[in-house]
């Protein structure tokens, strides 16, 4: 483990997808962290991103993840009214999943409660970069063995 340097990391292939799927793991957001520009053909997302990478392992950044290259965007279980406590229901991403058969890569990123996104991609093209010093979290991330 290492001390916390800002993330700035760019992914060009499968390996590289690998690495960002570990270093977004447990990343919280909220439907309104999503921004899907058609016409710019990006999908861009705003985390809460759990510092798995730190020595001291409690931090959180916040971050911003941009697939570039999307022809198309589906998703399953977001939820974008508010939960019943007045408050915006944030979703955990899990992993990220890179499938190249067929015509157009698909990119899928995996959520906690069953909640996913798929983007088809012309070309595996992600930027990903930390946008404020780390904090340290109340709530680390808790994984079932």
């Amino acid at each position: 483990m290492a001390e916390y340097r800002p993330l700035k990391v760019r992914a060009c292939d499968a390996e590289d997808v690998q690495i960002l799927a570990a270093l977004f793991q447990d990343g919280l957001f909220r439907c309104q962290d999503l921004e899907f520009d058609a016409q710019a053909r990006t999908l861009t997302i705003r985390f809460n991103r759990f510092c798995h990478e730190c020595e001291d392992a409690g931090q959180r950044v916040i971050s911003a993840l941009q697939v570039g290259q999307v022809l198309g965007l589906k998703s399953k279980g977001l939820v974008q009214a508010k939960d019943t406590q007045g408050q915006n229901s944030f979703y955990m991403l899990l992993d990220m999943l890179l499938h190249t058969e067929g015509d157009d890569p698909e990119l899928r990123l995996i959520c906690a409660e069953d909640v996913e996104l798929r983007l088809k991609i012309e070309e595996i093209d992600i930027i990903a970069c930390d946008l404020s010093p780390p904090w340290r979290t109340k709530r680390p991330p808790q994984h079932d063995e």
